[in-house]
């Protein structure tokens, strides 16, 4: 029997698309972390920041850093567990996407960056 609780997270999971109820309780239940990125990514003083991380190594924390370490390793394909698993390999192509789709510009700097940097 779901409690309250339950039944609240379930309805604040499927917002108000009934349809994808069930996508979202599997994905927030395998990746709960992914939860928080997705919130993080639609707050464009969150992004900037990250943006200027990855493009000028200023004002890193430690989304960045993480995003830094293994964002081109995971785009790669030669991410090793435990450092990318499952729901760090979601969570880089959910910022990757949000990238693409409102900072193509900046998107574009940062895989020169990436590109750069595997030259070594």
């Amino acid at each position: 029997m779901l409690g309250p609780s339950c039944i609240f997270i379930v309805a604040l999971l499927a917002g108000s698309s009934s349809a994808g109820l069930l996508s979202n309780i599997g994905q927030a239940l395998e990746c709960p972390q992914n939860l928080l990125v997705k919130d993080k990514i639609e707050d464009s003083t969150f992004m900037k920041k990250q943006i200027r991380c990855f493009l000028e190594d200023e004002g890193c924390d430690e989304f960045g850093k993480k995003a830094m370490d293994v964002g081109p390793l995971i785009l790669a394909g030669h991410c090793p567990r435990p450092m990318c698993n499952a729901c760090t390999r979601r969570a880089v192509h959910l910022v990757v996407a949000k990238l693409q789709n409102d900072y193509p510009t900046k998107w574009f700097h940062i895989q020169n960056r990436m590109r750069e940097q595997q030259r070594g």
